[in-house]
């Protein structure tokens, strides 16, 4: 809360997400916040706007300000989040659900950052029992790397 505060003068409450998928903000009024981080498993973003002097300001807040050094809490998960939250929600969406669809991106036990991942957090079984036999384009490209067993 305190470094929102410094950065943007003022804090969060809520984010969620319309019926469409963009960021719905409730910002609060007396200085307590409450942030979910835009998961580090897939996002698409404008990095002229993280380049914005109030980006880069609340980037350096978050990472100097009352911050142990190398420390792995002010990562880049909250360094996207935060100046999309504060700044444009409404520009921000989730992409799976803006195209009625799902991408089946599978990220720590989660596919598309939420489901639950049927076949576990170890990728490797998920790609061996679904992955290699229902994504023929992520197939092709990794085949070169990924070696399959049997």
């Amino acid at each position: 809360a305190e470094k929102l505060k410094l950065a943007y003068n003022r804090t969060i409450c809520y984010v969620g997400e319309t019926e469409f998928g963009h960021l719905k903000v409730n910002y609060c009024p007396d200085g307590k916040a409450s942030l979910s981080q835009i998961g580090g498993f897939m996002h698409i973003t404008n990095l002229d706007f993280y380049r914005s002097p109030s980006a880069l300001n609340y980037n350096k807040i978050m990472t100097s300000y009352k911050t142990p050094r190398f420390s792995r809490r002010w990562d880049d998960q909250i360094g996207v989040t935060a100046p999309a939250v504060m700044e444009y929600p409404e520009r921000s969406w989730n992409i799976a659900k803006l195209m009625n669809t799902t991408l089946d991106i599978h990220h720590n036990g989660h596919l598309d950052g939420g489901r639950t991942n049927p076949y576990g957090e170890d990728y490797r079984r998920f790609w061996i029992l679904y992955g290699g036999k229902n994504w023929d384009v992520g197939r092709e490209m990794c085949k070169r790397v990924v070696r399959e067993k049997g």
